[in-house]
């Protein structure tokens, strides 16, 4: 249920039902029935008329509660979001005190038995505005009362001595259900129609002043009390909210057992019959019966709704930009106000939403100032802003158009805290030439926002700004009035200082630069003769076929500045590709006064034909062509047979935009590779023979070759397709022949000589020399020959002993194929070393000397090796001259 109060309800407040305190212990009383008649005679004992019984163990707490539903009608409750609702819809109800007006029909005046308004999603009734409680009682003890024993002897049944009565039950009187109340009518709208006067609605806050009158604030009828719909009594009240019920009686049921005969006494005492009752009466406290409730605050329409356009938020803004896109003047906080230099413009924004009952029709927004001297309030003279020669001018800037519409902007450059839910468009809200707003509706839902460009062109002091309808104030009220100081004259900066140019992560390009980014950072120092003012650094920059025109490109954030030189900054992005630029700055300040221009550099600036101040290049340079070798365009399959030098030559590089800066080479066993030789500048070069390589044969090798530009834009590599070291290998036996010594007694029929190998090449796994001869040693006139060296063999050479004939050989080499088999201290075929072996006569012969290491770098070059040859015979041997051929291959293993 809906209770008026003079606060919108945090809580529920009473309760769902009530239960009354248990009586206790209860006696039966009064006894009724027929008397008896006299009878025969006996000594029974039965109880007088006027006998009492109590009652064993009395339990009535079960009847003793109610629930507090007074009679009801539950109805749906509405809740207009945004303060007073312009229209009411068809169909709402409201309370009304006085006569219904014409537009609204009274229901649910339910006549004698009123219902209370009960919130709930679905219409029905239920409750009631009287209840009773239902009292069982349960069986009664022995009776009580006074017994006579003596009488005449009578033939009438009475009841006896020790008679009960069985349980019963009956209801109380009734009691009210009704809370306190206020007697209200209540109205549904015909029709979808405004809000009427002396309708009652209900508010959560405190009701708009002006047009509504509180009723439920105390004192006043409807303070804690709940709207009884009826059609009579109106705005009358009942403060019940408790109840009892009056006392009442309830008898008991006929005795049950214990009848005999009885008797009437002398002196005519009268019993109790068979058929007697008791009565008993019960008293029930007061107990609360306030139902289930929230506190709402009433109020009456007074007159009809009117709107109320209220200024409640305003925002200073710099003129640098158009209306979506230029920054707060007060670092992005609202209702902030501005100290501005006389002679400077700036744009003044002020919201404004309709806080009333009604829509505000045909209002001609006007933008006034007046001189504070205490309270923006205390103001008796007010100036429109659009008249001439006052403190206060419109300024026609070339940033806004009059009378565009102004769009819902963010607060943090410029725009004012939403106070409504509608943004009203399109407004003519953007103001410059003329300080007065088109004709604009707004609805209650409605706010809106109007900015106006402003030129200080007055007296130093403080200022109020305030919005009215063409001069009146009606249906205007001025929350919050925009302020203003207007300080000493201001001064234009002086010229700027220092200009550098750079890129973005502040490497500094010297004059005439390229930089590989479209982005382009200006610095320069400046300052002001004024004590204090905001700085910002504006850069015009041209392509150096352009002369400058005098309006910069492009401003930067403002530095503060209060009396010490600063630095001031701005970066100009998105600058066009391949193209060289020229520039000059200068400085604004805070009243968009400006400083002279400054050329940057000593360079020419007549134009066309500029000295470039600096050149954008994004683009790397492109193609080329890698020729392995050194004659110029011609590619070599081969190098020399050096293992430390390779050649290369290369052209058709294309660095266009920027120029050339310098190449660099790499050298690698693969294309791009690095492994042979890392990145190494060339400058500009077109050839390189690199050095103090370690190179190896049978190995491709890669010249690769870069450009980089003057912008530092670097190429992809381009490759050779690979050049081997040329293959070489040299031999010689020196001497080409020998001769032995005379064989006979005196050398013991023996003889040796020895021929020297000489080998050079440049093979990575070096290389073999075999040797056979082609026939034995035999005489040139005789069929005689000499045998072979028969003490050892190639596979077993062995030391030459005494008794060994024939001809054999031993060499230097102490590792052949990996085995000492000529110089080892054992021979492997028995003795020392030397340890000779046959040749062979099969070609291409045994392997007798080599060098298998890796060669790289450095080549073999002239190594030798000695052969020692030996020869002996017996004395018999025919004499004669004997001769053959040695034959050596030298294998390169590349």
């Amino acid at each position: 249920f809906i209770r008026g109060s003079d606060a919108y309800g945090t809580s529920q407040g009473g309760n769902t039902s009530h239960t009354h305190s248990d009586p206790g212990t209860l006696t039966l009383v009064d006894s009724s029935g027929d008397l008896g008649t006299a009878g025969s005679s006996n000594t029974n004992k039965p109880p007088k008329q006027d006998h009492t019984h109590q009652i064993a163990s009395p339990s009535v707490a079960s009847g003793l509660s109610a629930d507090n539903l007074p009679a009801y009608r539950t109805l749906r409750v509405i809740r207009y979001d945004f303060g007073i609702p312009a229209t009411l819809p068809a169909g709402v109800i409201a309370y009304f005190v006085d006569s219904v007006p014409g537009g609204w029909t009274k229901v649910y005046n339910d006549g004698t038995t009123p219902r209370y308004a009960r919130g709930a999603d679905t219409v029905t009734t239920g409750g009631s505005n009287t209840h009773t409680h239902t009292l069982p009682l349960n069986n009664s003890a022995g009776p009580l009362g006074v017994q006579n024993v003596k009488g005449a002897a009578s033939g009438t049944t009475v009841a006896s001595s020790g008679h009960t009565h069985n349980s019963t039950s009956g209801s109380s009187n009734s009691g009210s259900s009704e809370p306190p109340y206020v007697n209200v009518t209540l109205a549904q709208k015909d029709s979808t129609g405004a809000v009427t006067t002396n309708m009652i609605a209900m508010f959560d806050n405190t009701p708009p002043a002006g047009n509504w009158t509180l009723k439920s604030d105390s004192g006043s009828t409807f303070y804690q009390r709940f709207p009884r719909p009826t059609d009579t009594s109106l705005d009358t009240t009942s403060d019940t909210s408790a109840h009892t019920h009056s006392n009442f009686t309830i008898n008991s049921s006929t005795l049950t057992g214990g009848t005999g005969d009885g008797i009437v006494g002398s002196g005519g005492t009268a019993f109790s019959s068979t058929s007697h009752q008791h009565g008993i009466t019960f008293s029930l406290d007061s107990q609360d019966h306030t139902p289930v409730y929230w506190d709402a605050i009433f109020a009456k329409a007074t007159s009809a709704p009117s709107p109320n356009l209220e200024q409640i938020h305003y925002h200073w803004r710099n003129d640098s930009d158009n209306e979506a896109n230029a920054t707060s003047a007060t670092s992005g906080t609202e209702d902030t106000s501005l100290n501005i230099t006389s002679g400077s413009n700036k744009r003044l924004r002020i919201g404004v939403a309709n806080e009333g009952g009604a829509a505000a029709e045909d209002v001609t927004f006007r933008l006034e100032y007046g001189a504070k001297s205490t309270t923006c309030g205390a103001i008796g003279t007010w100036v429109d802003v659009g008249a001439d020669g006052d403190d206060w001018d419109m300024y026609n800037t070339t940033n806004l158009t009059d009378g565009n519409d102004t769009t819902d902007i963010s607060n943090t450059i410029g725009g004012v805290t939403n106070t409504n839910p509608t943004f009203k468009t399109p407004n003519t809200g953007v103001k410059d030439a003329s300080s007065q707003v088109g004709v604009l509706d707004l609805t209650i839902e409605d706010f809106t926002e109007m900015e106006f460009s402003v030129t200080a062109a007055g007296s130093v002091g403080d200022y109020c700004f305030r919005l009215t309808n063409a001069g009146s104030t009606t249906n205007i009220t001025t929350t919050t009035y925009a302020l203003a100081s207007i300080t000493n004259a201001n001064t234009a900066p002086n010229t700027p200082t220092s200009l550098v140019q750079a890129k973005t992560d502040d490497t500094v390009l010297s004059t005439g630069d390229w930089t590989d980014e479209t982005s382009v950072k200006f610095t320069a120092t400046a300052d002001d003769t004024d004590a204090s003012d905001t700085l910002y650094l504006c850069v015009e920059k041209d392509d150096t076929d352009t002369a400058f025109s005098g309006t910069e490109d492009l401003c930067g954030n403002g530095v503060a500045y209060s009396g010490t030189p600063v630095s001031v900054s701005v970066t100009i992005t998105s600058i066009t590709d391949a193209t060289q630029y020229h520039w000059q700055a200068r400085v604004k300040d805070a009243a968009n006064e400006y400083s002279s221009m400054q050329v940057y550099g000593a360079n020419s600036d007549t134009t066309p034909g500029a000295d470039r101040d600096f050149g954008v290049d994004t683009t790397a340079p492109t193609g080329g062509t890698v020729y392995d070798g050194t004659e110029a365009g011609v590619d070599k399959d081969f190098s020399t047979a050096s293992l430390s030098q390779l050649s290369a030559n290369w052209g058709s590089f294309n660095a266009a935009a920027s120029g050339l800066q310098y190449y660099e080479y790499s050298i690698g066993t693969t294309q791009g590779g690095v492994d042979t030789k890392g990145w190494t500048n060339a400058t500009t070069d077109t050839s390189v023979t690199a050095t103090g390589l370690t190179l190896m044969t049978s190995k491709i090798y890669y010249f690769n070759v870069r450009a980089t530009d003057n912008a530092d834009n670097v190429q992809s590599a381009v490759s050779s397709d690979g050049q081997v070291v040329a293959p070489s290998l040299a031999f010689s036996v020196t001497p080409p022949s020998i001769t032995f010594t005379n064989l006979g007694p005196g050398n013991s029929y023996t003889a040796t000589n020895n021929a020297t190998l000489t080998t050079s090449t440049n093979a990575y796994n070096g290389y073999v020399i075999r040797a056979y001869t082609t026939d034995l040693l035999k005489s040139i006139d005789l069929t005689d020959n000499i045998i072979n060296f028969n003490g050892g063999s190639y596979a077993a050479p062995d030391e030459w002993l005494s008794g060994d004939r024939g001809f054999g050989y031993s060499t230097s080499d102490t590792s052949v194929q990996g085995s000492n088999i000529f110089n080892p201290p054992t021979c492997l075929g028995g003795g020392s070393s030397p340890c000779y072996a046959p040749f062979s006569q099969t070609a291409p012969g045994d392997i007798i000397a080599d060098n298998t290491g890796t060669i790289t770098g450095t080549p073999i070059t002239a190594e030798e090796f000695t052969v020692n040859f030996k020869v002996q015979v017996n004395p018999t041997q025919a004499t004669s001259d004997y001769s053959t051929t040695v034959v050596y291959t030298v294998t390169a293993q590349y």
